[in-house]
């Protein structure tokens, strides 16, 4: 999967997760710039990256994706 597919399933799954505007998103969209994105949010928005990709974060990954950009390393890094 190339880097811009991955991004745009991430950010679909963001916009669903926050309920945002189709096309809000971008690699800079954080916990920071987003109101939606609060604690419960976050978990949800694990849980729903968990289930589109088939894998499982640790604890101390699941604190650090704090922005898109941050979850599309972390992925990158997953998923090889």
């Amino acid at each position: 999967m190339n880097s811009t597919s991955l991004f745009e399933r991430i950010a679909q799954i963001i916009e669903l997760v926050l309920e945002l505007k189709p096309g809000t998103v971008n690699e800079s969209t954080s916990n920071q710039s987003v109101s939606e994105w609060d604690s419960l949010n976050h978990i949800k928005l694990i849980l729903a990256l968990e289930d589109e990709f088939q894998c499982e974060f640790e604890p101390d990954e699941m604190a650090s994706m704090t922005s898109a950009g941050k979850i599309q390393e972390a992925l990158k890094n997953k998923l090889g």
